[in-house]
C-alpha cells in the first residue's frame, strides 16, 4: 500500500540472539513496560500525531576486542546490571556512569519510561547493536541521549567507551488508521 508514497533508501539485517540478549551478552529490554501498558507510553494522546509515535532509531558498532577484555564484574558495573540474569545493581553498587543510570529519565521524581529493542547486527569483524526506542513524545528520547553523552552535566554513559554510533535519527510513525489513508480499494 505504501510503495507507491515511500521508497526504500537502506536496509540493515538484524537477528535474534540468546532470548534478548545483545552482543554484549546482557540482555535487553527488560525495564520496558508490558504490552498492555505500552500504548500509554508510546503513542501520542491527542492532537496532531494522534495515535502514532516518535521513533528513535540508532546504529552502535561494539568495539568487541575492549569489552571481551573487561571481566563479567567490570561489564556489570558498565552496564548496571548483572550479566547472568539481568538484576539491576543495588543503588550503593550502581556506578554513576553505568548504561542503567545514564539512560534512566525521571521528570519531577517520577521515571519516564520507553519502549525499547537492540536487535543485534553485522559480520564476524564489524558488528553492533540496532536501537529502536518508542516514545509518546521526543524530548523523553532526547534527554536520554543527552544524559548518555554527558551533555546534561552529568558524566558520559560508560557503555560509549565500547561501541560508537554510527546513524541515527528520530521518525514519526503514523496511527494506523493514519496510513488506511494510503490504501486502495485493492490493499483491503
Amino acid at each position: 500500500a505504501l510503495g507507491p508514497h515511500a521508497t526504500l533508501v537502506r536496509e540493515t539485517t538484524g537477528w535474534s540472539y540468546r532470548h534478548s540478549r545483545d552482543l554484549t551478552g546482557f540482555e535487553d529490554g527488560t525495564e520496558n513496560p508490558t504490552l498492555q501498558d505500552a500504548p500509554e507510553i508510546v503513542l501520542i494522546p491527542d492532537g496532531p500525531g494522534a495515535g502514532g509515535s516518535v521513533l528513535l532509531f540508532q546504529q552502535w558498532r561494539h568495539d568487541a576486542r575492549t569489552w571481551t577484555a573487561l571481566d563479567q564484574t567490570a561489564q556489570e558495573k558498565v552496564i548496571g546490571r548483572t550479566k547472568p540474569d539481568s538484576v539491576e545493581l543495588k543503588d550503593d553498587a550502581m556506578p554513576k556512569d553505568s548504561h542503567v543510570t545514564r539512560t534512566t529519565v525521571t521528570e519531577n521524581g517520577e521515571e519516564r519510561k520507553i519502549f525499547r529493542r537492540n536487535v543485534p547486527y553485522g559480520t564476524v569483524a564489524d558488528h553492533g547493536t540496532l536501537f529502536i526506542g518508542f516514545s509518546a513524545d521526543q524530548a523523553r528520547l532526547q534527554k536520554m541521549l543527552e544524559q548518555m553523552a554527558g551533555a546534561d552535566g552529568g558524566p558520559r554513559d560508560a557503555l560509549t567507551r565500547y561501541t560508537t554510533p554510527l546513524t541515527g535519527a528520530y521518525y514519526f510513525i503514523p496511527s494506523v488508521q493514519s496510513l488506511r489513508r494510503f490504501a486502495t480499494p485493492e490493499d483491503d
